[in-house]
């Protein structure tokens, strides 16, 4: 049984990666798809045999390569600014070529306000795309990540307060390693086929986080009226489905904050790895990176229409890295003419 996990370089897909060997899968079935497959938290999975590949959402054509041969796929939401990516269309779009490539049972994970909030138009999308699609499927709808939440938390923390336009409001969280969990267990598990699950770890108040803030940084944190809030409303929680999934109640992210103390207060990480900043920032980085997918498309379409610096650019990236390279030259075999390197 060959598992596709996509996202792959990202934590919560190797969170995932990492439950299905814990649970007997051999690394040989595994099948990493990233954008950045050369990235060097993906080693370790090459070196124990499973197949990286490079496929980018962004770049629809790299799909049917990436997807070859797979039978499972656990299918990692986008995140991207409205204005830059069509979301619903793009996993739309994935969902249809995991079908055309033999992709015969595929887990979405998408977000427990799906049907409920329009912000969450794209997930339901996916999601009546996935059951129309003629494959097999699951849906995992997550609470927000609380590993989120600890971003936010350090801002309260320096600036003393969290506004509030709702000062009752509660939201629903739910951590990685459950998400993850809970992930494997319906990709291997037994009997979860045409279902939807919540994963909610707990749900806390604006109170009980000032609350714990203030005890752990040793200093108050209030919350104060304020029209622009940035913890705007709450999220209806459904009852979690994680005890029936993982055998256990979530986690809880108030408890996450405490264990993670040092990372809250002074940025360094418990255990090396950064739990609370985005993928981007755990990677020493000051912004989010562009696409890859899409960059090559940019320069691309810039180098045809004579620009030498875009031509330059596109020329280096297409060598820069040996696996996504075979990969593009199989999807756009035009990139690799004389006329796309001017």
């Amino acid at each position: 049984m060959k598992i596709v996990v996509t996202g792959a370089s990202g934590r919560t897909s190797r969170k995932i990666a990492d439950n299905l060997l814990a649970r007997g899968i051999s690394a040989v079935d595994l099948i990493l798809v990233s954008r950045s497959p050369e990235r060097a938290e993906l080693a370790p999975y090459a070196a124990a045999g499973a197949v990286l590949r490079y496929g980018d959402f962004t770049d629809l054509a790299s799909l049917p390569q990436a997807l070859a041969g797979g039978e499972r796929m656990y299918l990692m939401p986008m995140n991207h600014p409205p204005n830059v990516i069509d979301e619903a269309a793009v996993k739309c779009a994935v969902v249809s070529a995991a079908r055309s490539a033999g992709i015969r049972y595929c887990v979405y994970q998408s977000f427990i306000a799906a049907g409920s909030a329009r912000s969450s138009d794209d997930d339901l999308a996916t999601e009546n795309a996935l059951k129309a699609s003629g494959m097999n499927w699951s849906i995992l709808r997550t609470a927000i990540f609380a590993e989120s939440l600890g971003r936010e938390c350090k801002r309260y923390i320096r600036e003393g307060r969290i506004p509030a336009s709702d000062p009752f409001a509660a939201r629903a969280y739910v951590t990685r390693d459950d998400i993850a969990a809970a992930g494997a267990e319906l990709l291997i598990g037994s009997g979860h086929e045409g279902k939807t699950y919540n994963a909610v770890g707990a749900v806390i108040t604006m109170q009980e986080l000032a609350a714990v803030l203030s005890q752990l940084s040793g200093r108050a944190v209030e919350i104060v009226a304020s029209d622009r809030s940035v913890w705007a409303g709450g999220i209806a929680a459904p009852p979690s489905d994680l005890p029936r999934l993982v055998g256990r109640p979530g986690h809880s992210v108030l408890d996450q904050l405490r264990e993670n103390k040092r990372e809250l207060l002074t940025g360094v990480p418990v255990g090396g790895e950064v739990k609370f900043g985005f993928q981007w920032q755990a990677r020493g980085l000051e912004t989010r990176p562009e696409d890859i997918g899409l960059r090559m498309h940019r320069l691309h379409a810039a180098a045809k229409a004579g620009d030498e610096a875009a031509a330059a650019e596109f020329a280096a990236l297409l060598g820069e890295n040996p696996i996504r390279s075979e990969a593009w030259r199989y999807a756009h075999p035009d990139w690799f003419s004389g006329e796309s390197k001017n």
